[in-house]
């Protein structure tokens, strides 16, 4: 099924290569396009997953739409460079955890088949960032966070229990992560840079949906940046959260 899905993520122009490639399949359904150039420049708005923006953001951080302040190029969906980016900074509320959240279209949940996600992440400096997996408007489910430590650590973990290394990460350098959540399996991989670093890791409570990304700010951690968060799903059947309407 990951085969089938890397093609489908890279006809969302999420990935131009990546280990996975190859196959056909099912045509995905888009549940998140958060691509930010068509946003104007200030305070991200909160309009949800339709308008591409988060649909809450928390009292102690705040999400700016800035000019694009990435090392490497950064390309868009069509291939060409961007200029506008999300910058995920702390607010004046204090110095308390905070994060930025991205609900699906239609508040949907992915209980089967396969939801992958993947965006574009970089910072100036190390510090203490997490990007975590819920359910729908909720956080009561764990799917899992990749935690990038103020000592330059990236590693996942599942249920925040158990944690794999995925490798050093380092400030002034743009990365790219996607997610591929088997829900059938209740596993997930991951590959950073178009590299494998997690491998059909078992990842949640069965029954249970995933529907949301928060990215999140640590204690007194210091801005960093995001782009091109896409998020599809992709199944041989239909379910009942509201998809029927997305159905191609």
């Amino acid at each position: 099924m990951r085969h089938c899905l890397v093609r489908a993520l890279a006809c969302c122009a999420l990935i131009a290569s990546s280990a996975h490639a190859g196959g056909g399949g099912p045509t995905p359904i888009s549940l998140l396009e958060a691509h930010f150039e068509d946003q104007s420049l200030g305070a991200v708005g909160t309009g949800g997953a339709s308008l591409g923006q988060p649909s809450n953001v928390a009292i102690y951080v705040q999400g700016t739409i800035v000019e694009a302040v990435a090392p490497t190029p950064m390309h868009g969906g069509k291939g060409v460079a961007v200029n506008h980016a999300l910058e995920i900074a702390r607010s004046g509320a204090g110095t308390n955890t905070g994060s930025l959240r991205f609900d699906m279209l239609g508040n949907a949940e992915v209980d089967e088949g396969v939801f992958a996600l993947g965006f574009q992440f970089w910072a100036p400096t190390l510090s203490d960032r997490r990007i975590r997996f819920r359910e729908s408007v909720s956080s009561a489910q764990d799917f899992g966070e990749l935690q990038l430590t103020n000592t330059g650590a990236v590693r996942f973990c599942t249920e925040s229990t158990s944690c794999t290394e995925i490798g050093p990460y380092s400030g002034n350098r743009a990365y790219y992560f996607v997610f591929y959540y088997d829900m059938d399996a209740d596993t997930v991989s991951i590959t950073m840079d178009g590299l494998e670093v997690v491998s059909d890791v078992p990842h949640r409570f069965p029954g249970q949906g995933i529907g949301a990304v928060l990215f999140t700010l640590l204690n007194n951690a210091q801005p960093f940046y995001v782009d091109s968060i896409d998020a599809v799903w992709i199944s041989s059947a239909l379910f009942n959260d509201g998809f029927e309407a997305l159905t191609p």
